[in-house]
């Protein structure tokens, strides 16, 4: 026999009168909502696990607005994406997300800002040429060829020392020196030999004599445009007995007083030196006049104005040294001597640098 509790009975409520009908809805609510639940949240397990339709195009369409924002802002992507369910399911294929966008993976365009112009970004104006290039210094190694300037006899009829030998060691000896130094360097001759190969009348005194090459080394000098002259002599004198260091320049020049400053720096310098080689005991003759020697025409011609045997000047300040004389055996033993002439040769270069040092 069914007990009317049990659930196979409930048919029979169903035929009951009024009163038992009212049971079934009551019954039945309770187990309906069950079912409603679990419907629900099986649908919103299925939507955190699988991405909504577009949304791959959503992640990708966004993230390119954001890369297009205008230059100067930063993009702030917004990115529509889904997170996988951690629910394991054996059944479907597991879906294949698009990494989620942050705003470091999206770059933010390079922002060019021109600024305003200030006096440090405006450039200088360039300097000349003139005053960029490095100085040029001409160096004069006095006589060469048929003129051999001051000698010194050797006891058996001839020479051991001639001046334009030594002139021309310690020139190319200086040329050295100041090309390290960072100057150039023009020389009126580099061997054994005079500018006025040709003989002509370089002056137009209407005669071919010394002064014309003189005058030929004068013009090459000036159209080198250098900045400086060293013309490179040592002395010689009919008193045997004579030594000592000079410097000789014009002071009848306009600029007279940088022949002086140059004269000036270039004595002390040579002196400083060849005492620094060993000879001790050089005599300052000091820097002088060159209308002090006596010559013709008052001044010697690489440093004086024009005159009736020089047509054309030096335009720039110059002297010519006499380190040493040839004509003293002492000191002409010295000029056979390497460290001698080097030392002659560093004594000019000291003195070119103290005078644009105090220009």
């Amino acid at each position: 026999m069914r007990r009317r509790s049990d659930p196979s009975n409930w048919w029979w409520l169903g035929r009951q009168p009024g009163r038992y009908r009212l049971l079934v809805p009551a019954l039945l609510a309770p187990a309906t909502l069950a079912v409603v639940a679990l419907i629900v949240l099986d649908s919103a397990d299925r939507d955190r696990q699988l991405p909504p339709i577009g949304a791959e195009h959503q992640t990708t369409a966004s993230v390119t607005a954001s890369a297009s924002a205008p230059v100067g802002t930063s993009p702030t992507p917004t990115v529509t994406s889904t997170r996988p369910s951690t629910t394991a399911r054996t059944a479907g294929p597991t879906p294949t997300f698009l990494p989620l966008a942050t705003p470091a993976s999206v770059p933010t365009p390079a922002v060019v800002r021109t600024p305003c112009p200030t006096p440090t970004d405006t450039p200088a104006p360039a300097e000349s040429s003139s005053l960029n290039r490095p100085r040029l210094i001409a160096l004069d190694p006095g006589h060469g060829g048929q003129y051999p300037g001051a000698v010194h006899p050797d006891g058996h009829g001839g020479y051991d020392v001639i001046e334009k030998d030594v002139n021309l060691r310690v020139a190319l000896l200086l040329a050295d020196v100041l090309r390290q130094a960072g100057y150039r360097v023009v020389l009126t001759r580099s061997t054994d030999t005079i500018l006025n190969t040709s003989a002509e009348d370089v002056n137009g005194d209407g005669q071919v004599t010394v002064e014309d090459d003189l005058q030929a080394r004068v013009d090459l000098i000036n159209s080198s445009g250098a900045d400086l002259l060293l013309s490179i002599h040592h002395n010689g004198s009919e008193s045997l007995s004579m030594h000592g260091c000079t410097t000789y320049y014009c002071a009848d020049r306009p600029f007279a007083e940088r022949n002086r400053a140059l004269a000036v720096v270039v004595q002390s310098s040579l002196l400083a030196s060849i005492r620094l080689a060993g000879y001790t005991a050089v005599s300052d003759l000091g820097a002088r006049d060159d209308a002090t020697i006596g010559k013709p025409y008052g001044h010697l011609c690489l440093l004086g104005p024009t005159t009736p045997v020089l047509a054309r000047a030096s335009i720039m300040p110059g002297v010519v040294g006499e380190a040493l004389f040839v004509s003293f055996d002492g000191e002409a033993a010295l000029l056979k001597d390497e460290r001698i002439l080097r030392a002659i040769a560093i004594g000019y270069r000291d003195g070119v640098q103290r005078f644009f040092e105090s220009q």
